[in-house]
């Protein structure tokens, strides 16, 4: 009885190894500063949005008519040119508001490549949303490109689609009815992980951009590319709070965020 116990116990913990490691806890303050401080080379993922709008999917396609075809169409191009847009932001952003060298995107595109992934690998359930919720880091595979790239940092995020909100009115009951101006949502979830796997730091970020109607005309794309910028800047803000003094411009923006 007592073999038989060991073995299920020797074929589980065997099988545990075959699971994908999520993302650890975010590790103490202290330790963070000390891993921040010491830390040269990073790796920056680009962002992508965590939903399926962006993914083939042939049969649900085939459903629609062809003016709701056209318009999916037109939106997957607005989102594409707005997470080319973060992808290109994110590592310069890096670069300016850290010490951290960033690896250059060629050898990072050319290891995925090599390995066989692709930013969504890097997330469980293949980088989506559930609801509100966002996916978290595949611990094993991040520890595995920065040992592949001799990076001491890698920074990964997730992108929910923008959303428009139209001006409305509320009432709240300490301050009566109030007015919601027209406005559109920007949220990401950003996690920066040591070499080891160690969740350094984390945050989930929401802004709101006002916006912008000009003669009746409004600048949507430019509304919802603002807000991708600032919640970028935002991630940073609170970084810079764990990383050793430097001299730092301040950001300045309209908007409101929250996080």
């Amino acid at each position: 009885m007592r073999e038989r116990k060991e073995f299920w116990m020797a074929l589980c913990s065997g099988l545990l190894l075959l699971f994908p490691v999520h993302a650890r806890a975010d590790i103490p303050e202290a330790q963070a500063r000390q891993i921040l401080a010491s830390a040269h080379r990073i790796i920056v993922i680009s962002p992508f949005y965590g939903t399926q709008t962006l993914l083939s999917n042939p049969k649900e396609e085939s459903k629609l008519s062809p003016k709701q075809l056209t318009q999916q169409r037109k939106y997957q191009e607005i989102l594409q040119r707005l997470e080319k847009h973060a992808a290109h932001q994110l590592p310069v952003c890096t670069a300016d508001r850290t010490a951290f060298t960033v690896i250059p995107e060629s050898k990072v595109e050319a290891q995925l490549t090599a390995d066989h992934f692709t930013p969504r690998d890097l997330f469980t359930d293949n980088g989506l949303l559930h609801g509100d919720t966002f996916p978290v880091p595949r611990v094993y595979t991040a520890q595995q490109l920065c040992s592949q790239l001799h990076a001491d940092l890698i920074l990964l995020s997730v992108l929910d689609e923008p959303r428009r909100v139209n001006g409305h009115y509320i009432y709240d009951l300490l301050g009566g009815l109030e007015h919601v101006p027209s406005h559109v949502n920007c949220r990401g979830v950003f996690y920066l992980l040591d070499a080891q796997g160690d969740t350094v730091y984390h945050g989930i970020y929401s802004v709101d951009q006002p916006l912008t109607t000009i003669a009746g005309h409004t600048y949507l794309f430019a509304d919802w590319r603002d807000a991708v910028n600032i919640l970028i800047e935002d991630f940073f803000d609170d970084l810079n709070r764990l990383l050793p003094d430097r001299s730092l411009s301040p950001k300045s923006s309209s908007p409101i965020s929250t996080h």
